[in-house]
């Protein structure tokens, strides 16, 4: 309860100090919507950077607001059924949520594995050269970077996950797709959205979130992705030693694989 005698003052203030002043260029006949907003403006920026001196800085202010929106909701949920609080996302999980999404690429700006090979970041160019030997159907190479001691979780053709466990299940698993792909004739290939990586020195992870290409019969089908892949240093060498993927979505065209 104290926050909401802190933060509604504060806002009736601003509210009260901006008509006056807008008021105050009315009476004189200046109607310019510029005139009018400006000081209004500067109002709310002053009582915005003297809220956040007196609160201990923006995040606590803004701590202060959400929690006294989350208490006004909850009180006004008890009456409203349905529109009760708990269907409601409260501040400061819609602003993580916003802040999420301004972070993360759009999907127009797509690295290429040329791209990806080229950050200078942890794995980079290892990753790139997984992707790449699924696309060109290069099992030596493929099979040169992977150990997986802990066998993979990839994705099946039915957009389920395919538990792969041992060595044997993954080397049948590789060579038979890419058998099946070269039978229907079909073309990959690997556009990366989002990628992050961290080397911890004899091991690391990369975290990939990409978009599957699949071309049959002309048409293209797009599989959104995100894998979590380990890595270990073999004498010098960064090799893969767990790969575990799901599938977010699919964007098909109509007829697509029919």
């Amino acid at each position: 309860m104290q926050s909401i005698f802190i933060v509604l003052p504060m806002m009736i203030f601003i509210v009260i100090a901006s008509l006056f002043i807008t008021g105050a260029f009315n009476t004189h006949g200046k109607k310019d919507l510029h005139v009018r907003i400006l000081p209004v403006a500067l109002v709310a920026v002053a009582m915005g950077l003297t809220g956040v001196g007196l609160f201990g800085g923006f995040e606590q202010l803004a701590h202060i607001i959400s929690s006294t929106f989350s208490r006004f909701v909850g009180t006004q949920s008890h009456g409203f059924g349905v529109f009760g609080a708990s269907s409601m996302p409260g501040v400061s999980a819609l602003s993580v949520a916003l802040a999420m999404g301004a972070a993360a690429p759009a999907s127009d700006e797509l690295l290429t594995l040329k791209e990806l090979a080229e950050l200078d970041e942890p794995f980079a160019a290892e990753t790139a050269e997984l992707f790449a030997s699924v696309r060109d159907h290069d099992f030596k190479t493929l099979s040169a970077r992977c150990d997986d001691d802990f066998g993979i979780i990839d994705i099946n053709p039915e957009g389920g996950s395919e538990l792969i466990r041992t060595r044997a299940e993954w080397e049948n698993w590789f060579t038979t797709l890419f058998k099946q792909l070269t039978a229907m004739q079909a073309k990959t290939d690997t556009f990366i959205a989002k990628y992050d990586a961290v080397n911890w020195g004899e091991t690391g992870m990369s975290v990939v979130e990409f978009a599957q290409m699949l071309e049959v019969g002309g048409k293209t089908g797009r599989f959104n992705v995100i894998v979590t892949i380990v890595w270990k240093k073999v004498e010098d060498r960064w090799i893969e030693a767990r790969w575990h993927s799901s599938l977010v979505s699919t964007e098909l065209p109509e007829g697509f694989g029919t």
